[in-house]
């Protein structure tokens, strides 16, 4: 299968237009079948939705905003702003996380405990009606962030690098990561 994924608004300088050739297969969720989704398997991506991580220079903070670029897990790549919406944004602030895709939206608090690692303290989490990749996009989110168990013995499981324009989340124990992307 393929298809093409755009997202046209609010994003200036930067490609607008990505084609992803992959293949899978349906899933339904919830033993609907109103609602498929698509488990990707292996995918090719022929452009993308944001330069490539050689062309960005800069350094920035974490308190700035940040799009976010994929997500990955074991089984799955995905990107979200490809899907249509630009409105997909990831920012922190005096310690506090937050960020929407469309009507969804997530909040956190957290603390750093040394240049590489991130505690993530509390989570609130907004489901609302959206696209497949907004679905993905929380259950995801929601994996790398688990709650309930954010330490493994004595090392954190949720971990951050900077580097340049892009800031990634992974959860160590789980080996998922959320890539975000500072916006122009």
């Amino acid at each position: 299968m393929s298809w093409e994924l755009c997202s046209t608004d609010a994003i200036v300088n930067v490609e607008i237009t990505k084609v992803i050739k992959a293949s899978g297969n349906y899933k339904y969720a919830c033993s609907s079948t109103d609602i498929e989704l698509i488990e990707v398997e292996s995918f090719e991506a022929l452009e993308t939705c944001l330069p490539d991580i050689s062309e960005i220079n800069g350094s920035f903070p974490l308190h700035n905003q940040w799009m976010i670029q994929y997500i990955q897990t074991p089984g799955t790549l995905v990107f979200p702003p490809c899907e249509g919406y630009s409105n997909i944004n990831f920012y922190t602030q005096e310690n506090i996380m937050a960020g929407n895709s469309s009507f969804n939206w997530f909040h956190s608090t957290y603390s750093i405990t040394d240049e590489i690692t991130i505690q993530i303290e509390t989570l609130a989490l907004s489901l609302g009606i959206g696209t497949n990749a907004q679905a993905y996009f929380e259950k995801k989110l929601l994996e790398v962030l688990d709650s309930k168990a954010l330490m493994q013995g004595n090392k954190p499981k949720i971990t951050y690098l900077i580097d340049n324009n892009f800031l990634t989340l992974e959860n160590t124990s789980k080996n998922s990561l959320i890539k975000l992307y500072l916006k122009p």
